[in-house]
């Protein structure tokens, strides 16, 4: 921010950079040095042991533990991983909140995995806005829908 007073007129270039390094910075630690293999069948056992629910998942968010995410997402909602990964690339975020709203996630769970740098930059504030607007008016029974078109469609 101190170079964005300095150089006023390159604060979009200035803030472009930064949210570019903090998303190369994420994905060089994202899943460097674990063992996805062992991450899924830990989610997996958590999974069949019913004890991953909106809880475990915020936890997992406050964690930054991303691959925990993606593999638990993939497990509650019964939608494939790559489908899940496009719902976190996703910049309106509009898929995550359907099978966060689908599943019974709360808003909570949601606004963690929003503020999360997973494969693109974190949701500003403002954006966190929005999307809890949606959020709240998105009923359970139209995620349902949706969801059933995606399963569909995967």
């Amino acid at each position: 921010m101190k170079l964005q007073g300095e150089l006023p007129h390159a604060g979009y270039e200035i803030r472009e950079s930064v949210q570019k390094a903090a998303q190369h910075v994420a994905s060089k630690h994202e899943i460097k040095e674990r063992d996805v293999d062992a991450i899924h069948a830990s989610v997996e056992r958590l999974h069949s042991q019913g004890q991953l629910d909106d809880e475990q998942l915020r936890s997992f968010a406050e964690d930054g533990l991303l691959e925990e995410i993606r593999i638990g997402l993939s497990l509650i909602s019964d939608l494939p991983v790559p489908l899940i990964d496009q719902a976190l690339r996703q910049e309106s975020g509009e898929m995550l909140l359907v099978i966060a709203r689908a599943t019974g996630l709360a808003w909570s769970t949601v606004e963690r995995i929003l503020r999360l740098p997973i494969w693109r930059r974190p949701a500003t504030a403002s954006e966190i806005r929005h999307c809890l607007a949606r959020y709240e008016r998105l009923g359970q029974s139209t995620a349902s829908d949706i969801m059933r078109f995606y399963k569909g469609r995967a």
